[in-house]
C-alpha cells in the first residue's frame, strides 16, 4: 500500500511540474522577445509530447479553431483532474 502512495505522489508531482511548464510556455509565447532561445527550446521539448496529441485530437474533432491553440488549456485541465483524483 505504501508503494502505491509513493507512486501516486510521484505522479502528482509530475502533473504539477508539467502544469507549470505549460503555463511558462504559454506566457513565454505571448512575450517572446528572443524566439528560439534556450528557455523556449527547453519548454517546447518538455511539453510538446503532451500537447501534440491533444492538438491533433482537437483538429480531428473540432476542425480548425482559428489562431487559438486550446491544447495547453485542455492539457492543464486533464493534469489537474489526474492530480485531484489521486490520493
Amino acid at each position: 500500500m505504501a508503494a502505491l502512495l509513493v507512486l501516486a505522489t510521484i505522479v502528482k508531482v509530475i502533473c504539477q511540474i508539467w502544469t507549470f511548464l505549460i503555463i511558462f510556455r504559454v506566457i513565454l509565447s505571448w512575450t517572446a522577445t528572443y524566439p528560439g532561445g534556450s528557455a523556449e527550446s527547453f519548454l517546447k521539448r518538455s511539453t510538446e509530447p503532451l500537447l501534440a496529441p491533444i492538438r491533433r485530437l482537437i483538429h480531428k474533432i473540432a476542425g480548425r479553431t482559428g489562431n487559438i491553440d486550446l491544447s495547453p488549456l485542455i492539457a492543464i485541465l486533464v493534469l489537474q483532474i489526474i492530480y485531484t483524483v489521486l490520493p
